[in-house]
């Protein structure tokens, strides 16, 4: 599983601390990644995108991984978010 170091709102900690449950990437931009889950909505942002409330931001000059892609299956929770990229 892949899990990346991000800057979180505090708007979205109950969701990142809760236990880890199924997400899945519902869209897809250059600079951001919207994860669906049962409690809500997070974004994975890149420096460059505009901030949001729901989101979670990368560090700086770190793009969004290829493999979030809509579709793609996500665990939200347990500190973080974590999901398969095809190498780990």
């Amino acid at each position: 599983m892949l899990q990346l170091a991000a800057a979180a709102c505090t708007a979205v900690r109950s969701q990142l601390d809760d236990s880890p449950r199924p997400g899945r990437v519902v869209g897809r931009g250059r600079d951001a990644a919207y994860i669906q889950s049962a409690t809500g909505v997070l974004a994975l942002l890149t420096e460059r995108a505009v901030r949001v409330p729901c989101a979670l931001v990368l560090g700086p000059a770190r793009p969004l991984p290829g493999s979030l892609r809509p579709g793609a299956e996500v665990r939200v929770g347990a500190g973080g978010l974590r999901w398969r990229d095809g190498r780990h």
